[in-house]
């Protein structure tokens, strides 16, 4: 059970303070993830089936993997620093 002294804490601050700051960037991202692949899957589509030009499709895949790649930059920074 907590008492009023863990609230107290620098260390659990620190720490409560630190999760809620990874909860909010990982969500973040995983949404901004979520709808960059949506535009990249529409403009493929466009691309394929529906004669659109490719190169918009192209910049979007191009993006796409950029920000993946930098997704996982920032979940291995947070892995790397996780607080027990």
């Amino acid at each position: 059970m907590k008492s009023e002294d863990d609230f107290d804490d620098p260390e659990m601050l620190a720490k409560a303070a630190y999760r809620r700051r990874k909860t909010w960037v990982v969500g973040i991202l995983s949404l901004t993830g979520a709808a960059l692949l949506g535009l990249t899957l529409s403009l493929v589509y466009g691309w394929l089936f529906a004669g659109d030009s490719g190169l918009p499709a192209l910049i979007a895949v191009m993006g796409f993997l950029t920000f993946a790649f930098i997704f996982e930059l920032v979940q291995r920074r947070f892995d790397d620093r996780d607080i027990d």
